[in-house]
């Protein structure tokens, strides 16, 4: 399984390459295991159960947003695996996500915390 293992690590300094803090080769395996996560949760769902899952999942998503907005910890709270699908599928589509996120003040990260993620399910 590829989030079984453990992210690259650059030998050299400019061994890989990097657009910016965000978009590097660590993040992006962080965030391909997110993937491979998600997959291998609804692969073996049939298509009715997973359509279901999909509801909940946006749900929860939602539930989660507002509880983080509430309570005001979203730097530390960690999604569970289909919220963070649905974050990051919410985040596919920017100026939406902008516009949902500026009516749902004081909701800032725009920051999905993959590597926290990732490393929470693997225990």
């Amino acid at each position: 399984m590829f989030s079984d293992n453990n992210p690259p690590i650059p030998t050299s300094r400019d061994e890989f390459p990097s657009f910016n803090t965000v978009v590097n080769v660590s993040n992006c395996w962080y965030y391909l295991s997110l993937l491979e996560r998600f997959v291998n949760t609804t692969s073996s769902l049939s298509q009715e159960d997973l359509k279901i899952y999909l509801v909940r999942a946006e749900y929860r998503y939602f539930k989660w947003m507002f509880i983080n907005i509430k309570d005001r910890k979203m730097a530390l709270s960690i999604p569970p695996v289909d919220v963070a699908f649905f974050w990051q599928a919410h985040m596919l589509s920017p100026l939406r996500f902008k516009e949902d996120i500026m009516r749902l003040t004081p909701f800032t990260s725009s920051k999905i915390p993959l590597k926290e993620i990732v490393s929470d399910y693997r225990v």
